[in-house]
């Protein structure tokens, strides 16, 4: 048994390798959702940001903005409120990614009660974002 007093145990090099590729992924994710976010938000403010919000009649979305694929593909055409959604979906889609990327990791590593643990953790989040209310 190691020293109490002593420094702490190093982490295995593996370890670290792994952190890395998940800050930086991490990192890049949320740096392209908020590059998003504030493009689609200066061009929305462009384009509707003098015109009146009617607050006491109710407006739907419209279905592009309620599907992944029509938000896409509306994102892909330039349309503001599409840029927006895409920013939003991509932060909502994190966790379910990173956790994906992290049980790749360890399953390199085989690391396979890590692995069962993330698949389970994956399996949550996806059922709670496609069948959540």
């Amino acid at each position: 048994m190691g020293d109490p007093c002593g420094p702490p145990p190093q982490p295995r090099a593996n370890s670290q390798a792994v952190e890395h590729v998940l800050s930086t992924f991490l990192r890049a994710v949320l740096a392209t959702a908020v590059c998003l976010g504030l493009a689609g938000g200066i061009y929305y403010l462009v384009q509707h940001g003098s015109q009146p919000v009617p607050f006491d009649v109710f407006q739907p979305l419209p279905e592009d903005l309620c599907s992944p694929a029509g938000i896409v593909s509306g994102a892909l055409a330039g349309h503001a409120s599409e840029l927006i959604q895409l920013a939003v979906l991509l932060l909502l889609l994190t966790p379910p990614a990173r956790e994906l990327l992290a049980v790749g990791l360890l399953a390199q590593r085989q690391e396979w009660g890590f692995v069962a643990v993330g698949l389970a953790s994956v399996l949550v989040m996806s059922y709670g974002l496609l069948f959540g209310s």
